[in-house]
């Protein structure tokens, strides 16, 4: 029986020298990037603006180092199918090929990690003594670093959530490649939440989805953005005279064209009473845009909390109550509030506490 001569893509290193080119470039890239962070700190500029005057060079590198990654490994495939014709050799020369994207992959998240993970590091405040009980009252929790795993465009076997996690089970096999897992949950449609303990072990996962070819695709999950409330809003007023308002009254230093980028009409609540003509619109707003104010959950007003409250009892308003016509003299927080009852009945009724 013929002995067949096996194709290896990687034997001659010459056939991979401009993707190793690219990715020196783009680990060059991501040294002086984490240097220029850490400069920034030193001198006490801020590392978000550093980072995101880096952002638009790694982004290019990264995509010219994809685009040159991918042509290489087109040609060389083209060439060993020229050599190497029959069937096994064709099947050894996929599954090389499968290791390449796959290590490429690695690689590139991994560079991509370490320099977030820089930036994230020096980002913090400058050192400097504090009391214990004012460390524990303003320390925040950890943020949770979430991946959402779905089908790719046009992926036609996987119309479920279900369906997703079995593929993600049988075809990605996350014990095999021992992925360190904290959560895993299910979203409307077709989406699966993995929830990893670090930035750097979540771009494993997106590394290793993508390199899968099990018809799926990984990302970090997007937050929401804020809701902000806009009463007493004319209901003749269209969505573009709506944001034209808010810009003039609040934001006349920015373009409206970037206002409106970063600002979206969710949708108008009717006022309860008959004959009323306003709404009440809901935005959904950028950080950036978004300037939260805390109030006083006792009487509505803001610049106090509830122990620094001062107004009188008998003074006291819920507009809630009062815009659907309850007796609303009382405080917002107040038990006996109506709209507070009725919230709770609503949710009881909807809750199984299993008895």
């Amino acid at each position: 029986m013929p002995s067949e001569d096996v194709v290896d893509v990687l034997a001659d290193m010459e056939k991979v020298k401009s993707s190793l080119m690219a990715l020196e470039l783009l680990e060059t890239w991501a040294d002086q990037a984490g240097r220029f962070v850490d400069q920034a700190t030193s001198t006490r500029l801020s590392t978000t603006v550093a980072k995101e005057c880096c952002k638009p060079v790694t982004e290019l590198i990264k995509r010219i180092a994809q685009q040159m990654m991918q042509m290489e490994a087109r040609v060389n495939q083209l060439d060993a199918a020229l050599r190497q014709a029959t069937e096994s050799a064709a099947a050894t020369m996929t599954a090389d090929l499968k290791t390449i994207l796959m290590e490429t992959a690695s690689r590139l998240n991994s560079i991509e990690a370490k320099l977030d993970d820089r930036t994230a590091e020096s980002s913090g405040p400058e050192p400097s003594i504090s009391l214990y009980s004012d460390v524990t009252r303003s320390k925040q929790p950890k943020p949770k670093t979430l991946v959402v795993v779905r089908p790719k465009e046009g992926v036609k076997d996987l119309e479920t959530a279900d369906k997703v996690r079995s593929a993600l089970q049988s075809k990605i096999d996350p014990v095999e490649k021992e992925w360190n897992i904290v959560g895993v949950r299910m979203r409307r449609g077709k989406e699966v939440v993995v929830e990893a303990p670090s930035r750097l072990e979540a771009h494993r996962m997106m590394a290793d989805v993508d390199a899968g070819m099990a018809g799926l695709e990984a990302q970090f999950l997007v937050k929401k953005r804020p809701k902000v409330i806009v009463y007493g809003v004319d209901s003749q007023w269209d969505d573009e005279a709506i944001l034209k308002a808010l810009r003039a009254q609040n934001m006349e230093d920015i373009d409206y064209d970037e206002f409106k980028q970063n600002t979206a009409i969710i949708r108008r609540n009717r006022k309860a009473q008959t004959g009323t003509k306003t709404n009440d619109v809901v935005l959904e707003v950028a950080p950036k845009i978004f300037d939260g104010q805390r109030c006083c959950l006792r009487c509505g007003m803001e610049g106090h909390k509830i122990a620094d409250c001062k107004l009188e009892e008998d003074k006291l308003i819920c507009n809630v109550c009062k815009d659907a016509g309850k007796d609303a003299t009382h405080a917002i927080v107040s038990t006996n509030c109506w709209a507070y009852r009725r919230a709770r009945e609503q949710i009881k009724s909807m809750t199984d506490y299993g008895c």
